[in-house]
This record gives C-alpha cells, structure tokens and sequence, in this order.
C-alpha cells in the first residue's frame, strides 16, 4: 500500500492543493473518479490510501483496492531522478469504494484527524532515503579517488589534498544530517502520542538537513569526479537523485518558514512577560 494524493492540477497536497478526484457517495459506498500522479512503486501496489473530494466540501481518504474494476495503472514517470520508483499514474473510473473504507475526512484545509503521524513518517521516510542516497555517493566517490592515479599513477586522486577537503565536506554534511535523524526519531519514539505534535518541527528539520546535505554531497562527488562522474553510472544517478529530495514535502522554504515564525513568537511571549 501506498499513498496516492498528487495530482497534476492542484499541485502538492502540502501546500494545500485540493483534490480534483470525486468521491460521489452511493449506496454502500462512494464511485471515485479522478486521476493521481506520482504514486510510488504503482505496478506492485496492491492498494492505495487515495486522497478525494466529498460532495460536503470536505476532502476524504480511502484505502483502494487496486484490483477493483475501474482501476487503471499508466506508466507515466519520465523523471530527472528517482526514475527506478515507478511513481506512475493512477486513473480511477467510477470505481466502488466501501463506506467502510472512508478511513479519514476533513475540511477543506483543515488539520490530518489522524493527528500528527502521517506528516513526520513521511518526512523521516523521506529524509532516510535521500541520506542513503548521499550517504551511498560517499562511499562511491572514496572507491574511486582511491583508484584513480592520473599521471605518473604515483599519487591517488583521494591523496590530494584539494580533493581531501571535498571529501571532508561530503563527510561532515552527510554525519551531521545522520545524526539529526537520528536524534529526531530516538524522541520520537520516546515521546507520549499526546506530546508528539510538539515534534513535527523537528522532522521538518531533519528532513531538510537530510536532503540539502546529499544535494551538497553528490554535487562534490561530481566534481571530484570530474568527466568521469557526468558519464552515466552510479555517481550520475545519485547526482540526479538528490535532487528529488527537494520537492518532496516539507519543502525547505515551508520549514524555514515555520522555524521563523516559532523563533518569533517565543521572542514576542518572552517580551511580553
């Protein structure tokens, strides 16, 4: 199972794009129409928790049956990066969901009922895969300035000392990023359900260091790398890999934005002591 909410017309359901897929409200049920891009991994699912609008204003989430009449799965993720996650098209045609199946409604713009979980599993998912990304660019890069002897092959690449700082570079933004993910996730876990809002911060920001550090990452690999690394191979696609990272939610310029304002309004309740 995986989520399906992107749509080509509304835009990202984080910045508070409405879906134009229809949940009409049937007998036993609701008939869904509509169209969803980007649902990762599409020809494997089984079911999908897809995200449409209720005749009462409010949007709906309803777990699919992929295997329902009406369903169609359409190739259609002609990427820059992260081309292996088969993130192709769901088309649904008046397909027969289930009262049942309706597992969350809210108003138009209003908070997840679900509460604060969806939101920080995303972002912690998000922010692992794009490490492991940069993470596996470090090890890549190091094989090869270890191999490479350009001249006389007296000296490998990973002993000069301009290419020891890049290294260094990719190092300490990629150790510091795990170790903000980490932290995040041991709270977390340790956090009472009730206190856990209190966190979304806090993965927002172990998100953004995550996938700023592998872009920053793979963009010194390659030019460490020099030609060699432009050619298509594993560097190549790390390089282009990363940079879906940034247009997965929380977007940076969305977290900065909230980091602000808390920095803000702790000042202003301060002064007003």
């Amino acid at each position: 199972m995986n989520s399906a909410s992107t749509e080509e017309g509304s835009g990202s359901p984080a910045r508070g794009g409405l879906p134009a897929t229809n949940a009409t409200a049937v007998e036993g049920g609701f008939h869904l129409t509509g169209e969803k891009t980007w649902t990762t991994w599409l020809p494997a699912l089984r079911a999908a928790q897809v995200s449409a609008a209720l005749g009462s204003g409010g949007v709906g989430t309803f777990v699919v049956d992929l295997e329902s009449d009406g369903v169609e799965r359409l190739p259609g993720f002609d990427a820059l990066g992260m081309r292996g996650s088969a993130s192709d098209r769901l088309v649904l045609h008046d397909v027969f969901v289930p009262a049942d199946r309706l597992i969350a409604a809210r108003p138009a713009g209003g908070p997840d009922p679900r509460g604060p979980a969806p939101g920080a599993w995303f972002g912690a998912v998000v922010a692992a895969v794009y490490l492991g990304v940069g993470e596996g660019a470090r090890r890549d890069v190091v094989r090869w300035a270890i191999d490479r002897r350009p001249g006389d092959g007296a000296s490998a690449v990973a002993d000069l000392p301009t290419i020891g700082v890049r290294l260094g570079r990719i190092d300490a933004a990629l150790r510091s990023a795990r170790i903000v993910l980490e932290e995040v996730a041991r709270r977390w876990q340790a956090a009472a359900p009730a206190h856990r809002a209190a966190l979304v911060p806090e993965v927002s920001l172990a998100k953004v260091t995550a996938t700023n550090a592998t872009v920053l990452a793979t963009d010194e690999a390659l030019r460490i790398a020099g030609g060699p690394g432009f050619l298509s191979g594993r560097l190549e696609r790390a390089f282009r890999d990363a940079r879906a990272g940034l247009i997965n939610p929380p977007l940076d310029d969305i977290a900065f934005q909230s980091f602000a304002r808390r920095l803000v309004d702790d000042e202003r309740a301060k002064s007003a002591r």
